[in-house]
């Protein structure tokens, strides 16, 4: 009874042993890596990051469109704040102007005013106002009858002379005041604008703060996907050490999808962003197969709940001392498993349209060394 309890503590032992193997070797954690997330968790991360990457993107251009319009505004205004000055300019110019008519018409009727009283005072000291005078001082009758009507002759000139300047001063006054009513007027409209103006230069300060902020943001998450990045490298370089790729690449890969060359979207910068690859995709290329491009061991093969959706990466080994592997993205299905070696040629999966794609195609990625390259320059 007590070798029975001993052997049945011995299988337990053994099946648990059995157990955590082969949940270790199911997932790409490998304990002696240090981390606690697979290669799956850190390419779901990254797609997170991705996608918020892309709304603060979108969310930035909407804020730009905005501010592109405010400026605008702001543009037009500036154009009518240059135009009330411009009017507050002439119309300070025509009060000055005016100013200094009034000024000379005030002269004018200092002066007029000033030669009548001489006059006045002459025709005083000369018994003027005295008709008796006037007459016993005169040669004839006819003597008397011209100098009473030139005394009133002069009297009347200046009477009118003082009346036109006075007139003149009264419309000048007029106008000025007709003026200044304008200017007030340009100036009232001038603070309305400036207010408006900053109204809207506030509401700009607002958006580059937001701009700022979503930049900050995306900046961060960029950083912490670069992270993620590195760490997926160094799980898949632990993935080639557990699969014991050692192979000597010979430098030359086939064509993953044979019959179907059309390329849709080149290596380089797409919508802000680096295409990592290349994408093929031509009629009626849904379902057909793709095959390993060289011989290889399988590092990846799984769903991405990002960009990739099913994908598969295969390990090709060294040459002069660089490393070759190639991805394999958006398969409907494929089938062959992580640590599988494959030969050149060899069905890994079938084209589709999984994770964040258009349509069916295939995203085929280069890597050398762990940095994508563009997978065109091997093929002449």
């Amino acid at each position: 009874m007590r070798v029975n309890k001993n052997i049945l503590r011995t299988l337990c032992v053994v099946l648990i042993c059995a157990i955590l193997f082969t949940f270790a070797s199911s997932n790409i954690i490998l304990n002696v890596s240090g981390s606690s997330k697979t290669i799956e968790d850190l390419d779901r991360e990254i797609a997170e990051r991705n996608k918020k990457i892309k709304q603060l993107e979108q969310d930035n251009k909407r804020q730009d469109e905005l501010k592109q319009e405010l400026q605008k505004q702001v543009a037009a205004i500036e154009r009518q704040i240059n135009e009330c000055i411009k009017n507050i300019q002439e119309l300070e110019t025509k009060i000055r102007q005016n100013e200094e008519a009034l000024e000379q018409k005030n002269k004018d009727l200092y002066k007029n005013k000033t030669m009548f009283k001489y006059r006045l005072r002459a025709m005083y000291m000369c018994g003027g106002n005295n008709g008796l005078e006037v007459l016993l001082g005169s040669d004839d009758f006819a003597d008397f009858l011209a100098k009473t009507e030139l005394t009133r002759s002069i009297s009347e000139l200046d009477n009118a002379l003082i009346e036109e300047v006075v007139n003149s001063i009264k419309e000048i006054e007029t106008i000025q005041a007709s003026i200044q009513s304008q200017k007030q007027q340009v100036e009232n409209t001038k603070k309305t604008l400036s207010q408006k103006r900053a109204d809207i230069n506030s509401q700009v300060a607002k958006l580059n703060n937001i701009i700022a902020k979503n930049n900050q943001q995306k900046k961060e998450l960029e950083e912490d996907n670069k992270e993620a990045e590195k760490e997926r490298e160094r799980l898949k370089n632990l993935a080639k050490q557990k699969y014991k790729v050692d192979i000597n690449f010979n430098g030359q890969f086939a064509w993953p999808v044979p019959g179907y060359y059309n390329i849709t979207s080149g290596y380089g910068m797409r919508w802000g962003r680096q295409h990592k690859g290349i994408d093929i995709s031509s009629s009626g290329i849904y379902g057909k197969p793709i095959v390993a491009v060289a011989d290889g061991v399988v590092l990846v093969a799984q769903y991405n709940t990002g960009g990739y959706g099913n994908y598969v990466v295969i390990s090709h080994g060294t040459q002069n001392g660089k490393s070759y592997d190639t991805l394999y993205g958006h398969i409907s299905s494929y089938c062959v498993k992580a640590g599988q070696s494959v030969k050149r040629g060899q069905v890994i999966g079938y084209v589709g349209s999984t994770g964040n794609s258009t349509g069916p195609h295939l995203h085929y990625e280069i890597h050398v060394n762990d940095v994508p390259v563009n997978p065109m320059s091997f093929y002449k």
